[in-house]
């Protein structure tokens, strides 16, 4: 959030406080508190994977308080509460490749053995640039679509083929 702030208040005259990051933290358990919805068929992705024995995490730019609240929301919580990793855990968040490189080598993985599931831009840029194979979902209205292309993801926009793109057994 802190970079969110700092692009607003360059390109506009809006002045967020210095307490922005606080307050927005403060109030997420009250914007999700009616429900975040899971993208459809995410669980039936993982739990493929997981049923194959395949290693797998979360890291994302979001604080672990929030991965609690949406996953918690969705009821994937349960799915990942293994190994969540946050980009408050690294010096630099995406577009670096910081968070994903922590996530490989404390799961024990170099890197190249690694796959990325994305949905953000920066989040793709920070894989490629740890030498992961990353796979952008695009169908989120509001996804960047060219950006992903741009920042070198291999795009799908159905849970349902990942399976198909990632080889699971």
């Amino acid at each position: 959030m802190a970079s969110v702030q700092k692009e607003i208040e360059e390109k506009t005259s809006v002045r967020l406080g210095a307490d922005f990051v606080d307050r927005w933290n403060a109030g997420l358990p009250d914007l999700f508190a009616h429900g975040v919805e899971a993208i459809p068929y995410v669980r039936e992705f993982v739990e493929a994977v997981r049923s194959a024995g395949i290693a797998y995490c979360v890291a994302t730019s979001a604080r672990v308080s929030k991965m609690h609240i949406t996953l918690g929301q969705t009821g994937l919580l349960p799915l990942f509460e293994h190994a969540m990793f946050s980009s408050t855990m690294v010096a630099r968040g995406k577009p670096f490749p910081d968070l994903f490189l922590h996530a490989a080598k404390t799961v024990g993985f170099a890197p190249a053995d690694c796959i990325v599931i994305e949905d953000s831009v920066a989040g793709t840029q920070a894989g490629i640039a740890a030498g992961m194979r990353v796979f952008s979902y695009h169908a989120d209205p509001y996804s960047d679509r060219d950006g992903l292309i741009q920042a070198g993801g291999i795009l799908f926009d159905d849970m349902r083929e990942l399976a198909g793109l990632v080889p699971i057994h």
